[in-house]
C-alpha cells in the first residue's frame, strides 16, 4: 500500500504521516526512513520495493522530500507504481503546494494551510487541532489565536498539546492558556514533565507551581501521563484489553508518546502502575484537604 500525502500544510501533513507509522509500526511492521539528502536513497528505495527485507515480514518505508530532478521523479513515480505488496506499506510526504506525483493506486490526502486572512477557516483549523487532542477551546482564547498577526501551525499545535497534557479533556479559556505560560522563573511545563519522569529531584522539586490550579492541572497532566506509560509498556495485556488499549494510545500524539517513553525508559510497566496509584492516591487526599496540591506534587517527586 503506497500511501501520499502533499499539500501547502506541511506540518499536519508531517503528524499525519507520523500517528501512521505508529498505528503500522505497532501493528508489527518494522520502519525505514529515507530521505533525499542521503546519497544512496533511489537504490535504498528500489531495493525495499523489489525485494524487502530478511529482517520482518512486515515493513514500512517513510519517504519525505521538498524537490526532486525530473530524473528522480519519474524514477521514483516507475517504481512507485509498479509496486504491490500486502506485507509493505509505503508513507510518501511531499513538501509540495499541489500534487508533484502521478500515482495510480496511492491513497492521497492534501494538506491545506489557510491564508492568513482566512479566519474562519483558520478557526475550523484550531478546533479540529483542540478536538484530536481531546479539548475544547473557549471563544475568547479562540480570539486570541486569530488575532495573532502571524498564524504558524507549529506554533497552534505546541500550545494546544502543552494546554491538553495541561487539562486533558477539559474546556481551555484564556486563563489557563495564560496561567501555564506565565512561567518566566520556572521550567516550562515540558522541562517540568521530563525532570519528573527523569527523577531531577532538584528541578522538579523547586519548580512545583504556587498557584494552586496550576499544580492541580500538573497533577492532572501526571495521572493522564502514567496512565499512557502503562498501556504502552504493557506488552502482556489481555487479549480482550487489546482493542481498548489501541483506541486509547491512538488518541495520544506519537511525538508526545516517543518522547514519554524516551524520558520515562527506567521506568518499567509495573512500576508505572504503581506510580499511577501513588498518584490517584494522593489526588483523593489533596481533594479531601488533607493535603495541599504542593505537598501532593512533592512527595510524589520524592517518591
Amino acid at each position: 500500500m503506497i500511501y501520499y500525502f502533499y499539500g501547502s500544510d506541511w506540518f499536519k501533513a508531517g503528524l499525519e504521516a507520523g500517528k501512521l507509522k505508529t498505528r503500522l509500526v505497532d501493528s508489527g511492521s518494522r520502519a525505514v526512513v529515507l530521505s533525499p539528502e542521503t546519497e544512496t536513497w533511489l537504490t535504498d528505495l528500489k531495493q525495499f520495493l523489489q525485494t524487502g527485507s530478511i529482517f520482518s515480514e512486515k515493513q514500512v518505508i517513510i519517504f519525505s522530500f521538498e524537490k526532486l530532478s525530473a530524473s528522480e521523479k519519474k524514477e521514483l513515480e516507475n517504481l512507485l507504481n509498479s509496486f504491490s505488496s500486502e506485507e509493505r506499506a509505503v508513507v510518501v510526504l511531499e513538501k509540495k503546494s499541489k500534487s508533484g506525483l502521478k500515482l495510480k493506486t496511492a491513497e492521497k490526502k492534501e494538506f491545506i494551510l489557510p491564508g492568513d486572512k482566512q479566519i474562519k477557516a483558520w478557526e475550523r483549523y484550531l478546533l479540529d487541532l483542540a478536538k484530536d487532542l481531546g479539548i475544547s477551546l473557549e471563544r475568547y482564547l479562540i480570539n486570541y489565536f486569530l488575532s495573532l498577526e502571524t498564524k504558524e501551525p507549529a506554533y497552534f499545535y505546541q500550545e494546544l498539546l502543552k494546554l491538553s497534557l495541561y487539562q486533558p479533556g477539559k474546556k481551555i479559556g484564556l486563563k489557563e492558556f495564560f496561567s501555564l505560560n506565565n512561567q518566566e522563573s520556572r521550567l516550562n511545563y515540558f522541562d517540568w514533565i521530563k525532570a519528573v519522569l527523569k527523577g531531577d529531584l532538584a528541578k522538579s522539586l523547586v519548580n512545583i507551581p504556587a498557584d494552586v490550579g496550576e499544580g492541580l492541572g500538573r497533577l492532572k497532566s501526571l495521572i493522564n501521563i502514567f496512565q499512557i506509560l502503562v498501556a504502552s509498556k504493557d506488552k502482556n495485556i489481555q487479549p480482550n484489553f487489546q482493542a481498548a488499549k489501541k483506541e486509547f494510545l491512538d488518541k495520544t500524539n506519537p511525538y508526545w508518546l516517543r518522547n514519554l517513553n524516551h524520558w520515562a525508559e527506567g521506568i518499567s510497566s509495573s512500576e508505572a502502575a504503581l506510580e499511577l496509584k501513588k498518584l490517584l492516591e494522593l489526588e483523593a487526599k489533596i481533594k479531601t484537604g488533607r493535603l495541599t496540591v504542593q505537598e501532593g506534587l512533592k512527595i510524589f517527586c520524592l517518591s
